[in-house]
């Protein structure tokens, strides 16, 4: 065999053996017991609004990369207890607004947590009202119950920016924690509360549903900002295994 024959031969071997080790590892992988992961949110099981983490079950996307993906909602739409699993490592990522993240790093803080994929490019928050409500302006809330998922909630930054581009803060209004999904809708339907700040997704199945409501006006600063994505303990990156589950899953 020439020298030239050589140089190219060898590369050519070294590839079919990279392939079957690939092949290898791969078959390795999926004769072993589906690995668990467990995401958390604050939206309902099912919910369309994250529709990309658990419709891969049941169309078999999670069997083909052998893993058993499970997708669960804390009470209230309660991202600090989410944030607190998955530091502790009873989750293994969590679904949240930015903010989560980006509030206490600001501050020199650090919750152990790290934003690694962005999955709405923009925020989705819209502040609701009745369509028969009269309302027609963030200035007529004042003085009005405002509905929001929970206290202390990452979508209170929202509700604040909103109320500020009318003059208003968060004092002139009584903030009312009314949960997500179909009893926050019920609960600006029958009148509970004047305005629900909820995302745009959750708006959508709530209309289809017969539901009518309007959106006020966005504060034009929210076309600058980052909409909600995924965010993993620190400490998972450290694992090459745990870190490539999740990018998986």
């Amino acid at each position: 065999m020439s020298d030239t024959s050589r140089i190219r031969f060898i590369p050519m071997v070294f590839g079919l053996a990279a392939c079957a080790a690939t092949v290898l590892d791969i078959t390795t992988v999926r004769a072993q017991a589906p690995a668990k992961v467990i995401v958390m949110t604050g939206s309902p099981q099912g919910s369309p609004s994250v529709a990309m983490y658990w419709i891969g079950k049941p169309l078999g996307f999670q069997a083909e990369e052998n893993i058993d993906g499970e997708v669960l909602t804390v009470p209230g739409g309660n991202v600090a207890q989410s944030a607190q699993l998955v530091v502790s490592g009873k989750a293994d990522a969590a679904l949240m607004s930015p903010d989560t993240v980006l509030a206490p790093t600001s501050q020199g803080k650090d919750v152990g947590l790290v934003y690694v994929y962005n999955f709405y490019q923009r925020p989705t928050y819209k502040l609701l009202v009745a369509s028969d409500s009269g309302i027609t302006s963030v200035a007529q809330l004042k003085g009005k119950p405002v509905g929001i998922a929970a206290r202390g909630n990452p979508a209170e930054p929202m509700l604040r920016a909103f109320l500020a581009d009318a003059n208003l803060t968060i004092g002139v209004v009584d903030l009312q924690p009314v949960g997500v999904d179909f009893p926050a809708a019920q609960a600006l339907k029958n009148g509970q509360i004047s305005a629900l700040l909820a995302i745009s997704p959750a708006r959508a199945v709530w209309e289809a549903r017969g539901y009518q409501f309007n959106a006020l006006p966005t504060p034009k600063r929210f076309e600058q900002l980052i909409g909600s994505g995924v965010a993993v303990s620190r400490d998972s990156l450290k694992n090459p295994f745990q870190s490539h589950l999740s990018g998986r899953f």
